[in-house]
């Protein structure tokens, strides 16, 4: 049986879907988007998509800060000069560019080269190995899992993208595959969560913000820890926070491209961002109506430090959030290893925000993006 359903009852049903979901605090109205198709097919999902992409490095030097100055700079005391410098420097890179580049030191660099290698051992596995490690029925599903997304060139396929992700807020139930790479995990998610919190520190000091009351947004939530774990004397400050998560992804073309293909343009949820330098180019970050491919001008060891719209909220807009892309090129196998650090679901962020209606929202935005799709697709006849 074959079931037609015109663009206007696909709307219809993606509304009330949402609305069944509970709904959105504080959602912006959507913007109206061109309908018109590229000559690759895919839809404009926003006003940015057309814009051109920058063949040359970038005009700016973007600020580069290490760890080392980092851990430093929090070690010293709130009011001293050296702390007060590198607070500038971060502040001035988030406010000018919207990001900042953490530089590894060596040993780091060969940390994060070991759990890259791990990460991709178990994701280029077969699927059915793989699938003995598939994300638990919970609310954060933390393990193994495909996700799936509409194929642009043709709604009828959707691509897929493997994923391991990491919640340490629901530890006792994540599928660890290996020993080895639960050891590698918490070495890289500890380093990754101190890295934010110290830029968050830093920045927030410069603005004249509590750094307490912005920890007070990301911890302290255990109910969905196993009661083994609670019970076992090893949680640590992360495992009370549980949508911060750590993903590591495998982008493949499941369907032939010919050419370039691009993720929606979006700004992230959550506090901070961190992307290592992945195994081949995706990331382009949006300056002055042009599109920088990132990862073509940093180095090993390097990797992009952003705020989400939580912190832009939280600092009362003073911290701006990075607009940004992933591209996909034909043919390749990339990985991808982000950390995001998010607020609690019933944490209060600005007035009328709280952390769940910030994911309602972003749920709403791929619902209106799944409705243009589908009312071009109608328009168009593909």
């Amino acid at each position: 049986v074959v079931i037609i359903i015109s663009a206007k009852c696909w709307k219809f049903l993606c509304c009330l879907h949402f609305y069944l979901m509970g709904g959105a605090q504080s959602v912006e109205k959507p913007r109206e988007f061109d309908m018109t198709k590229t000559s690759y097919y895919m839809v404009p999902e926003s006003p940015w998509d057309h814009l051109e992409v920058s063949s040359e490095a970038p005009s700016f030097s973007p600020v580069r800060v290490s760890t080392d100055d980092l851990y430093s700079a929090v070690r010293d005391p709130i009011d001293s000069v050296s702390r007060k410098e590198v607070g500038k420097k971060l502040l001035k890179g988030i406010k000018d560019q919207q990001f900042v580049i953490v530089q590894l030191s060596e040993d780091e660099m060969q940390e994060e080269s070991h759990y890259f290698d791990c990460i991709k051992e178990f994701l280029n596995r077969s699927k059915a190995e793989k699938a003995k490690y598939l994300a638990k029925p919970q609310e954060l599903k933390s393990g193994y899992s495909e996700i799936v997304f509409d194929n642009r060139d043709n709604l009828r396929d959707p691509e897929i993208r493997d994923v391991f992700q990491i919640r340490m807020g629901e530890e006792g139930h994540i599928p660890w595959f290996s020993d080895e790479f639960k050891q590698r995990s918490y070495a890289h998610f500890e380093r990754q969560w101190n890295i934010s919190l110290s830029i968050i520190e830093l920045v927030v000091g410069e603005l004249g913000i509590s750094f307490e009351e912005f920890k007070e947004l990301i911890t302290k939530e255990t109910k969905y820890l196993s009661e083994e774990f609670l019970n076992s004397g090893e949680m640590k400050e992360f495992h009370g926070s549980p949508e911060t998560n750590l993903s590591m992804f495998r982008y493949t073309d499941t369907q032939n491209y010919k050419q370039t293909q691009k993720c929606m343009v979006h700004r992230d949820n959550g506090f901070v961002t961190l992307l290592p330098k992945s195994t081949a180019p995706g990331i382009q970050v949006l300056q002055d109506n042009l599109w920088i491919p990132m990862e073509e001008h940093t180095q090993p060891g390097e990797m992009l430090a952003y705020l989400g719209i939580a912190a832009e909220l939280f600092s009362g807009r003073n911290l701006p959030a990075l607009r940004h892309r992933v591209v996909r090129q034909p043919g390749g196998i990339r990985f991808s290893l982000p950390f995001e650090m998010k607020p609690r679901r019933d944490a209060k962020i600005a007035a009328d925000v709280t952390g769940d209606s910030l994911e309602k929202q972003a749920y709403w935005e791929r619902i209106q993006s799944t409705v243009s799709r589908s009312d071009s697709a109608a328009m168009t006849g593909s």
